[in-house]
């Protein structure tokens, strides 16, 4: 799971917030880190690596984007920092290797061009062995790039869009770190991505799986789907796509031998009737879905 905790604005107290966030994510004494193990901090796009150094790059960014858009038109943000927060899935034991693919991921799809400070914390060995194995890593950065012209990072990078933008591309990029982290690890040791843990509680629920039409609006819920784009779209959630005509597509999912031939028009129709539901907050299980037609020959 990745958040983007909480968008702070530049008034009096903000450089007071941002020390105490930074001081946050190294303290090993706060009530929320009990049972944790926390690593050493570590600074992106700085060339000072200390606590101070990083509380200095961001404050000077923010001047120098003031300082560009003095007297230009439009709404200049007061954010100073940005914190964002990724919490691996329990169980998964992640490696100090497997953690540099999912941190390096998370800089370099959310603030690429930002001053960054992050840390970890990992979760001790417990009594509860559903919750160990987990680890949550903080990263703090810039609400100002380091380039130039000097913009902003999230939420400008997303366009100013706010949920209905930045929220599936966080899912997409939490499937993603998991896709990244299975392919270095053995069959019977991979960890369950979103689409994985949705899937099982689907079929737990109803004692089915969910239709491909939903699978695919859950990873998609604001992408148009098209016949130009449903082959790509389909393989990103893990099933092959062997044949696609004007009228048919044929469809091996995960874990199985034989393709499922489906009526494109209808699948599309019911892609977009899922992802409607999703946007009016229907829940699953309210389009119908897309009914396969008979298997194709392989």
């Amino acid at each position: 799971m990745i958040k983007v905790v909480k968008r702070h604005t530049l008034r009096a107290s903000s450089r007071k917030i941002l020390v105490a966030r930074i001081a946050y994510i190294v303290d090993a004494n706060h009530p929320d880190h009990l049972g944790k193990i926390l690593g050493t901090p570590k600074n992106y796009n700085c060339h000072d690596q200390t606590e101070e150094g990083f509380i200095n790059e961001v404050i000077r960014l923010d001047s120098e984007y003031l300082k560009y858009r003095e007297g230009k038109r439009g709404k200049r943000t007061k954010r100073l920092f940005e914190e964002i927060v990724y919490s691996s899935p329990y169980l998964a034991d992640l490696t100090d290797e497997e953690l540099d693919i999912a941190e390096e991921a998370v800089v370099a799809a959310l603030v690429p061009d930002a001053a960054a400070r992050s840390n970890r914390h990992k979760t001790k060995p417990g009594k509860n062995k559903a919750k160990n194995g987990r680890t949550d890593f903080h990263i703090i950065a810039s609400a100002k790039t380091t380039g130039y012209p000097p913009t902003t990072t999230i939420w400008g990078k997303f366009g100013g869009k706010g949920k209905a933008c930045i929220f599936p591309a966080l899912d997409n990029l939490d499937d993603e770190i998991v896709r990244r982290i299975n392919a270095h690890r053995q069959p019977d040791d991979k960890i369950k991505s979103r689409l994985d843990v949705r899937r099982e509680q689907a079929i737990a629920a109803k004692g089915q799986k969910p239709s491909l039409a939903q699978e695919v609006a859950d990873a998609n819920p604001t992408l148009r789907i098209t016949a130009k784009n449903i082959r790509t779209t389909i393989e990103a959630i893990g099933h092959a796509v062997p044949k696609l005509t004007e009228r048919f597509i044929s469809v091996i999912f995960a874990g199985a031998k034989k393709p499922r031939r489906y009526n494109l028009p209808e699948l599309l129709d019911a892609i977009a009737v899922a992802q409607a539901d999703e946007h009016h907050g229907g829940g699953h299980g309210s389009p119908t879905p897309a009914t396969p037609s008979a298997p194709a020959t392989p």
